[in-house]
């Protein structure tokens, strides 16, 4: 019995130095990289990461990265994009570990892309499509960097990309999606979109929608993923939209019928906002939007889809409940709103359709109440609003008023020891404006 707790208080102690030993390794690491960062002579900061990535052979993907970020950095300030490109050549040259060498052509590809796409150069080009295929071949690279290629190709080659390049943006952004981290996942959907759409529009532009529409048809034939699915259907709408809305709304209708399957929340978003702006079809509109606002991943985009649902309401001129979907848009905005935000201007739109003076009352209160500048368009507003409501321009003190600290807690009091030793508390600057600045060292 004895010996049998001494072997589990050792198996304990061995797993705890082991631990400790790593934690240490690790505080090593980050040490060493931030060191990296604070070099401000290129060469030399050029070295030092290269050295680093060569004696850390086992690095995880962050560190890595940032490592090569390091080097990537410093090379474009010593010689913008020829020393860059020469840089990273003689890196890749050197015994570094593989998935650094594999980051750093990640790097070389979208820098000859810039370089290529700026200049004209094919020979660029033609080079970026070579490490594209080398890379391909490889399982050290994360799915993001693929993304992050795709979207370049995708934004700065654009409508210049021979077929065969279309080929390759799609074959980066099928292995970014295949490999995305879960928080990117969105980002894998998004460039997987916008490779098979910039194709389907090549093969449409030369060979007819036709052409196109069966090429969409043979991706999906050939993938059981529902997202291929779904993004394939929101491109036979996109292809047909202008020459045959029937069509066009019966791949909506497809893509509505891949609920609970399809969990992007940007195609059906696009596509139901879009039937609505043509007066195609109010109910299936409304059905996608509604369901885009159901996958939404956070109040950002929640806000941005209730701005839209709202929008479909008030096409069908249900301004009443295009008010609420728009109140929620404000509400989920990141900043104090401001007439300059969408949002709030449609929301003004539906409380004047409405004749209801009070609730726009009372956002101009807020809006004025939390601005910085004296918001001249916003005033003028509110004194229109308050004579439409027989009430006076007099008010408005009062009603902003009112409003700027509406919501706001008071600060806690406390007390905190400066640099001196002198103890200063909160009460004591009652009055004055404090800046609170919070940092960590660790």
């Amino acid at each position: 019995m004895k010996r049998a707790v001494w072997l589990v208080i050792g198996a304990v102690v061995v797993a705890a130095a082991v631990w400790g030993l790593t934690e240490y390794g690790d505080r090593r690491l980050d040490r060493r990289l931030e060191k990296l960062h604070l070099i401000d002579d290129p060469p030399r900061a050029i070295a030092a990461a290269a050295e680093f990535l060569r004696v850390h052979p086992r690095l995880d993907e962050a560190r890595t990265a940032e490592a090569v970020a390091v080097a990537v950095n410093a090379a474009f300030e010593a010689g913008e994009f020829d020393g860059l490109v020469s840089t990273i050549d003689s890196l890749v040259a050197t015994d570094l570990p593989s998935p650094a060498v594999s980051r750093l052509l990640a790097e070389l590809h979208d820098v000859l892309v810039i370089r290529g796409s700026i200049f004209g150069n094919n020979a660029d080009l033609e080079r970026a499509n070579g490490i594209v295929r080398d890379l391909l071949l490889v399982s050290d690279l994360p799915g993001e960097a693929y993304l992050t290629m795709a979207s370049m190709r995708a934004g700065l080659m654009g409508d210049s990309l021979a077929l065969s390049e279309h080929y390759l943006a799609i074959d980066l952004a099928r292995r970014g999606y295949a490999d995305a981290a879960h928080d990117t996942l969105g980002l894998g959907v998004a460039t997987l979109d916008s490779a098979h759409r910039a194709l389907l529009e090549h093969v449409a532009g030369a060979r007819g929608v036709e052409a196109a529409l069966a090429l969409a048809d043979s991706f999906t034939a050939g993938s059981p993923d529902p997202t291929m699915a779904g993004l394939m259907m929101a491109n036979r709408y996109r292809l047909t939209v202008e020459s045959d809305s029937t069509r066009a709304v019966a791949a909506a209708r497809g893509l509505a019928g891949l609920r609970g399957r399809f969990t992007d929340w940007r195609v059906p978003d696009e596509i139901g906002f879009d039937l609505s702006e043509r007066g195609l079809d109010h109910g299936l509109a409304l059905a996608l939007c509604e369901w885009s606002l159901s996958l939404a991943p956070s109040r950002r985009e929640s806000a941005r889809i209730h701005d839209h649902v709202g929008l479909v309401h008030r096409a069908a001129l249900d301004h009443a409940l295009a008010a609420e979907h728009f109140e929620a848009a404000v509400a989920g905005l990141d900043d104090v709103p401001t007439l300059g935000d969408r949002a709030v201007q449609h929301l003004l739109e539906s409380y004047d359709s409405l004749g209801a003076h009070d609730p726009a009352i009372d956002l101009l209160g807020r809006i004025i109440a939390r601005s910085v500048l004296p918001n001249e368009e916003a005033r003028e507003r509110l004194a229109d609003l308050l004579a439409s409501a027989g009430r006076s321009a007099d008010e408005m003190p009062k009603i902003v008023s009112a409003r700027r600290y509406a919501g706001v807690a008071q600060a806690p009091p406390f007390v905190v020891t400066m640099e001196s030793g002198r103890r200063i508390a909160l009460a004591q600057l009652r009055g004055r404006v404090v800046l609170l600045c919070f940092w960590s060292y660790t």
